[in-house]
């Protein structure tokens, strides 16, 4: 009885503990995200225009609030925009710098906003491929971790056409959802043929991003898909572009609302096999996103799987 009372001590005063640690623990919060293009009176861009990105936070107790613009899809180097001008190679991403510093200060060299907890910097354009990048800002407290880690994002992408640069806020939902997202069938045998099946909301479809969420050995990757080695990953496109593009060699389907892609599963071993999939459309926002699994069964499978979306169970920070 006594070394049961001991440890019912213990876990309360673990319970006290982590209810001070949750009050003590500071916080960052955007308030509101800045993209627009330079000249605020132009209703459309070009390649070569300057835009504006920054936003206002709300900081309680968590310390100095420094700033990151980053890429958030892995690039080579030679596809980098030349205003981001450190290259991470580890991880393939791009940064933009100041005083060969990552980390962006309120009323440093870059920031056109004096107010407090506010960073707002104008980027060029210029020398940028045709295409799509993704980036976002970052609001985090790194450098001096006041009641732990803390950050917050925003995201955007900047499109490069021929003759036209569109701005695209990820922060409001976009128009385009999806009506159907799911494997055809969603369990195979192996050698058997799967099909990503996707119908949308509106026919204003660009492509999908497919791509595996976690590391995985080469041998483990579906056919078709690319493997990245440094990264340890794989993701599904076609030759030149990040996505699944609609109406182009992947997508075997015609329609401007649909794309089906067929899933080889040609000697595979049986599992499960991952990937998150993302509707990009050109009216923008972000994305809708679906958390899909195939299933290669085994003949001595007796254990039937369901995948559901998946749910926070603490939170939580990551030390990159």
């Amino acid at each position: 009885m006594i070394m049961k009372s001991y440890g019912q001590i213990y876990l309360v005063i673990g319970m006290l503990i982590m209810l001070v640690g949750s009050a003590m623990a500071g916080s960052i919060t955007i308030e509101e995200f800045i993209l627009r293009p330079a000249d605020e009176k132009s209703v459309s861009m070009k390649p070569g225009d300057a835009f504006d990105v920054g936003v206002r936070v709300i900081e309680e107790d968590a310390g100095m609030v420094t700033y990151i613009i980053r890429t958030v899809d892995p690039m080579e180097k030679a596809d980098v925009p030349p205003v981001l001008d450190h290259y991470e190679s580890a991880r393939k991403f791009a940064f933009l710098s100041a005083d060969d510093d990552i980390q962006l200060r309120e009323n440093g060299s870059l920031d056109d906003a004096p107010a407090t907890h506010t960073f707002r910097t104008r980027l060029s354009t210029e020398g940028w491929k045709p295409g799509r990048y993704n980036l976002a800002v970052f609001a985090h407290n790194s450098l001096e971790k006041v009641g732990g880690y803390t950050a917050d994002q925003a995201s955007f992408a900047v499109v490069i056409g021929d003759d036209q640069v569109r701005l695209v806020n990820m922060e409001v939902e976009s128009p385009t959802q999806f009506e159907i997202c799911e494997l055809r069938p969603a369990v195979v045998k192996p050698g058997e043929t799967a099909v990503l099946y996707m119908k949308a909301t509106e026919p204003d479809v660009q492509g999908l991003s497919v791509r595996v969420p976690l590391h995985l050995a080469k041998e483990d990757a579906l056919p078709g898909f690319d493997y990245d080695e440094e990264l340890q990953s794989a993701s599904l496109s076609d030759e030149g572009s990040p996505l699944v593009l609609n109406n182009r060699e992947v997508d075997s389907n015609s329609g401007n609302d649909v794309i089906e892609v067929r899933l080889s599963t040609e000697e595979v071993k049986p599992g499960l096999y991952f990937m998150t999939v993302q509707l990009i459309a050109e009216s923008g926002g972000k994305p809708a996103t679906r958390h899909l699994a195939l299933k290669v069964r085994s003949p001595e499978d007796n254990l039937k799987m369901r995948v559901s979306e998946p749910w926070i169970v603490w939170e939580g920070s990551s030390a990159g």
